[in-house]
C-alpha cells in the first residue's frame, strides 16, 4: 500500500482511500505579531513543525501546487516528529506551522482553533491505493482482499478516485448505485 496511483509495469493498483488533502496551519496564537505566509516560499520566516517518517528516516517535504505546477518544498523544522497527533497538539499550543492532512484539521479550522494558510496553493493528491502484481494465478487470500475492497470502494458513498490502474492503462470500476 501506498499514496499515489502511478503503477509499474505488471502492477495494478485499487484505490483504498479518496483523494487527500493537506493544509498549512497555526494557531491563531502563533499569528499574533507574524505575518500569515502568502507563498509557500515565506515558510523560511516562520517554525515550522514537520513530520518524519519512521521508516526511512526522511523528513516530510510539502506539496504544492502554483502556477507553474506542482512542487515539493523542504521545510527547515523547529520541531520534528513522527506523530500526526503530536504535531496537531503543537501546532494548537501554537508551536508554528503544520502541513497536516485536511481530514484532522477541518474541525480545528471550523471552530477557528486553527488558521488555515495557502489553501490555494494545497490540492488533492492521490489517496492510497493497493498494488499488487498482475498474474494468472493468485492466492484466495489476496483475491478476497483485493474483491472486498472494490466492493467496499464501489458500495462507498465517499469521492474516490473511481477506477483501477492497470500497467499505465485506465479501467473504469462498475459503479452500483
Amino acid at each position: 500500500m501506498r499514496i499515489g496511483e502511478h503503477v509499474q509495469r505488471d502492477m495494478i493498483a485499487v484505490p483504498l482511500t479518496p483523494h487527500l488533502r493537506f493544509a498549512v496551519v497555526g494557531a491563531p496564537s502563533y499569528f499574533a505579531g507574524r505575518e500569515r505566509p502568502q507563498s509557500p516560499q515565506d515558510h523560511r520566516h516562520h517554525s515550522c513543525i514537520n513530520y518524519r517518517w519512521s521508516n526511512s528516516g526522511a523528513l516530510h517535504r510539502w506539496h504544492f501546487d502554483g502556477p507553474q505546477g506542482p512542487f515539493d518544498v523542504d521545510v527547515a523544522s523547529s520541531l520534528t516528529l513522527n506523530d500526526t497527533d503530536l504535531m496537531l497538539k503543537a501546532c494548537l499550543a501554537g508551536a508554528g506551522l503544520a502541513c497536516l492532512p485536511e481530514s484532522l484539521v477541518m474541525k480545528y479550522i471550523g471552530n477557528r482553533r486553527l488558521v488555515r494558510v495557502l489553501g490555494e496553493w494545497c490540492q488533492p493528491l492521490s489517496g492510497f491505493f493497493l498494488y499488487y502484481p498482475r498474474q494468472r494465478h493468485m492466492s484466495g487470500a489476496l483475491r478476497a482482499l483485493i474483491d472486498f475492497l472494490k466492493l467496499r470502494n464501489a458500495d462507498s458513498g465517499e469521492k474516490s478516485p473511481g477506477r483501477i490502474r492497470e500497467s499505465g492503462q485506465m479501467r473504469r470500476r462498475d459503479r452500483r448505485s
